[in-house]
């Protein structure tokens, strides 16, 4: 039985039962080994045993029990859980991807060459070599964490690495330029490896047939070429001293020192140490080749004199090697390529670097620019600043303009910028980053183009500003679009679009857009800091959105905010307005607002509309809302309040409800031409509504309720009308006033047009300017149990075939016809002991009976019950 043990979780604390693991060295070297240091024999598959994983969180590791801080968050974020599968190939995804993010690449390259390994083993060819990918950029990227005795083994990992992925020219190279001991076994096993990348051979081979090639005497054409140094057109051995009109050598250090240098082109093979004498000023013209070249080796140009390269090819060419400048001022002109290296470029210590070219101005094929300090100023035709690889910005200022093309690319990995600055301009694209991200940390990043920012990967901001203008678009982002803390500003026609999710967590955003603020494929998620956009659509959401903190200020056009899923709304404060349009529209899923109580303030103004849920339901919870429009809110499902306070102001119509109508607990406000159109039913349940309608207050298709509730309504044709159900008064305080102000216009308090009306409890005063309460002509019943009653009109006071007053006090009043009118056939049905008072007014009571065409009709209950016609 395999040796187990318990062990705590260190992400989430829980514990659990753990195989043991087994350690291999990375790589093997036994001669039986492949030559990537996969392990022959019973270790063959041992690595499937080097990780635990605990089965709560997913967590990954080597020993789950041991993690770096600030783990947790990265564990539950969505690019994590969606690594979370059953097997050795998931576990080992999801530690190569802790790794990397921890920067443990060498650990991380490990992990994907172990993936590798099992692709093989599976004939999986292509996900090998996408593993085998994932693997050379881990290691090119830990080239600082490893230690000098590693150094030869990542060569020849790399070399492996290279040859098996098809990249035949660069394992070549890679093995060409390896600096190791002739004698050693590495520089066997490179020169195999340069035989199979010559043939074309991406096979599997060991480590005993490299040895066995080398003892054959087949590796000799294989070794290194000699050094040379050729200065103003004169060739020098490298490996002796040598000095010239303004320039001297030393082979011991490396180091070419210019002291007023004015010549033709320099070339070095091997490691290069440029010093430019304190205060001198050095320049060198290439003619058709390059200034600078430097072969087989890395480059260094330092000192606080001034070098200026012109009228080349190539300002300075790095073949296959490191670039550092730390000099006091660097200026290439009048060259097709400014600067170019197949290696790292790195500027620091408060370098002047200014590269101006007739198509790239500065090229890294291999490791990328990374600047620590001082100033580079770029302008090109095609390509500003072109990096193959991951790059970073730490301080100094990196200005750089093209007229064509991008002003800065970067092919594969990520643009990282932690401080110092970044001011870009052109006519194209600003920054490109065509398989990568773009982290920002610190710093200010300023970027104008056709397209500001387009990125394939996703954008991550901790920390800094962030501005980018585009003509077309300022951002683009075919990932995720995650803001931490600082500060972001775009514009364009369309300002910011992102092909994946979007979270906002703190900081400042701003979006200002001439068609589109905001446009998003993902789930929108914002959680805090300010959020602000504007366009002809201020933000346009294809997905869902989660809003649980912050301030969100919207305005459009023709639209402020359009989702096409669910929305909930929680702790924030949004603002949304459109000057045109609707302000804020759902388009297929429901809106919440507060669904855990938490409260929110909400507004939402529109010339169209304010609020349009158009195909879900809408659920106000808690907080504060208030809209406005032509129609201030429209629901095309059903509509619910919990508590809060809600405003809803229509030119035409306040609230319009496809479904059902729930509100119960606080305070709605509803004012329009038609206060509130319910196509469903409704219940109004200890509210305080009020409603204000020129034409109708409320108008329901069906059944409506108010149960201890406080209702004032004002309304011009109709208080309350119900198109085939009932309506119901059971407490609270009701006040209806109904005055129709056009000539021949008819005005009703209450209407059941098919239903009955009836009153239950509480204080119910209703007047109508034509009728105070109506119901339905054919078998339309008004029932008053108790309350305290005033139903009031100068034309008729009730409208019904019957009318049946149990309990209460009931006062009812018409003018015109009467306080009661009734068809033929029809029925009052007073309960026992009532107390009728009758007559043509108030001061004139004096009949006990009512009879048809009395103007005032009281009726009040002595103790008991009972029914009498």
């Amino acid at each position: 039985m395999k040796n187990r043990s318990e062990k705590t979780c260190s992400i989430c604390k829980k514990s659990s039962v753990q195989d043991a693991t087994v350690s291999l060295p990375f790589p093997c070297t036994d001669s039986d080994a492949d030559l990537d240091g996969r392990p022959a024999g019973a270790n063959r598959t041992a690595y499937l045993q080097t990780l635990e994983e605990c089965p709560h969180c997913g967590y990954a590791a080597p020993d789950i029990s041991q993690a770096p801080a600030g783990l947790e968050e990265v564990i539950a974020g969505d690019a994590y859980r969606a690594l979370l599968a059953a097997g050795p190939k998931s576990r080992m995804q999801r530690a190569g991807f802790l790794y990397e993010y921890s920067k443990k690449y060498p650990e991380a390259a490990k992990q994907y060459l172990h993936l590798a390994w099992m692709c093989d083993d599976a004939g999986e060819e292509e996900e090998a070599c996408r593993f085998r990918g994932r693997a050379i950029d881990a290691l090119l990227a830990s080239v600082d964490q490893l230690p000098d005795p590693a150094a030869d083994n990542l060569i020849v990992v790399l070399a492996d690495l290279f040859r098996r992925c098809g990249e035949f020219e660069t394992a070549g190279d890679l093995c060409d330029n390896a600096a190791v001991a002739d004698d050693s076994q590495f520089r066997r096993i490179l020169i195999y490896e340069r035989l199979c990348a010559e043939c074309g051979d991406a096979a599997c081979h060991t480590v005993r047939e490299a040895d066995a090639f080398y003892e054959q005497g087949k590796g000799i054409h294989c070794d290194l070429p000699e050094m040379i140094l050729r200065v103003d057109g004169m060739v020098y051995a490298a490996g002796a001293d040598a000095h010239g009109r303004g320039w001297s050598w030393n082979p011991e250090e490396r180091k070419l020192t210019l002291s007023g240098y004015q010549g033709s082109a320099i070339e070095v093979s091997g490691d290069l140490t440029l010093v430019l004498e304190d205060d001198t000023e050095n320049a060198v013209s290439g003619g058709h080749d390059a200034c600078l070249r430097v072969q087989e080796g890395d480059l260094l140009i330092s000192g606080r004199g001034g070098l200026l390269l012109f009228g080349a090819d190539t300002g300075i060419r790095v073949e296959s090697g490191a670039l550092t400048i730390a000099c006091s001022s660097l200026t290439v002109s009048e060259t097709k390529t400014g600067i170019r290296a197949n290696g790292q470029i790195l500027i620091k210590d408060n370098a002047l670097v200014s590269a101006d070219a007739a198509q790239t101005g500065l090229c890294s094929t291999t490791g990328g620019l990374h600047v620590l300090g001082g100033v580079l100023t770029v302008h090109a035709t095609q390509y500003g600043v072109y990096l193959a690889d991951s790059s970073s910005i730490e301080g100094g200022m990196v200005q750089a303009d093209c007229v064509w093309g991008p002003a800065v690319r970067v092919r594969h990995g990520m643009l990282r910028m932690s401080g110092g600055g970044l001011r870009i301009a052109g006519r194209d694209t600003g920054v490109q980053i065509d398989e990568g991200g773009l982290l920002i940390s610190g710093g200010v990043m300023e970027v104008s183009a056709e397209t500001g920012v387009r990125v394939s990967g996703s954008l991550e901001m901790h920390g800094g500003i962030l501005f980018a203008d585009g003509s077309e678009t300022g951002c683009v982002t075919g990932g995720d679009f995650r803001l931490h803390d600082g500060e972001m500003k775009f514009f364009g026609s369309t300002a910011l679009q992102v092909d994946g999710s979007f979270r906002m967590h703190m900081g400042s955003f701003t979006a200002t857009g001439d068609a589109f603020g905001v446009v998003l494929d993902g789930v929108c998620t914002i959680s805090g800091g300010q959020f602000h956009a504007a366009g002809q659509t201020g933000v346009k959401v294809r997905n869902t959105c989660v809003w649980d903190g912050g301030i969100i200020s919207v305005s459009g056009v023709q639209a402020g905010i359009q989702i096409a899923g669910k929305c909930t709304i929680s702790r924030n404060s949004v603002s949304v307005y459109a000057e045109e349009g609707v302000a804020m529209r759902v388009c297929r899923g429901d809106l919440l607002f507060s669904p855990d109580g938490s409260g929110c303030r909400f507004s939402a103004s529109g010339k169209e509309g304010g609020l349009f849920v158009d195909a879900g339901n809408m659920e106000i919870v808690s907080g504060s809302c208030e809209m406005s429009g032509r129609t201030a809110v429209m629901v095309g499902g059903n509509f619910r309040v919990t508590t809060g306070r809600q405003i809803f102001s229509g030119q035409e119509k306040g609230l319009v409800v496809a479904g059902d109508v729930s509100l119960s607990h606080g305070i709605t406000e509803v004012t329009g031409e038609e206060g509130c159109v319910i196509q469903g039913s409704a219940v109004v349940d200890r509210m305080i509504l009020q409603v204000t309608g020129e034409q109708t207050g409320i108008r329901v298709r069906q059944d409506i309720s108010f149960v201890s509730s406080a209702l004032t309504l004002k309304g011009g044709k109709e208080g309350v009308c119900s198109e085939s159900g009932s309506i119901v008064f059971d407490g609270g305080a009701v006040s209806i006033v109904c005055l129709m102000t056009e000539p021949e216009g008819r005005s009703c308090g209450v209407a059941a047009r098919k239903g009955d009306v009836v009153i239950r409890q509480g204080i119910v005063r209703v007047s109508g300017e034509s009728c105070s309460v109506e119901a339905g002509p054919e078998s339309g019943r008004v029932a008053v149990s108790g309350g305290l009653v005033r139903l009031t009109s100068p034309v008729c006071g009730v409208a019904a075939r019957i009318l049946d007053v149990s309990g209460g006090l009931v006062t009812m009043y018409g003018k015109r016809q009467g306080a009661v009118v009734m068809p033929e056939g029809g029925e009052i049905c007073l309960g026992d002991r009532a107390v009728v008072s009758a007559g043509k007014s108030e001061r004139l009571i004096t009949a006990p009976v009512y009879s048809p065409g009395m103007r005032y009709l009281q009726v009040r209950f002595e103790k008991g019950t009972g029914a009498t016609r």
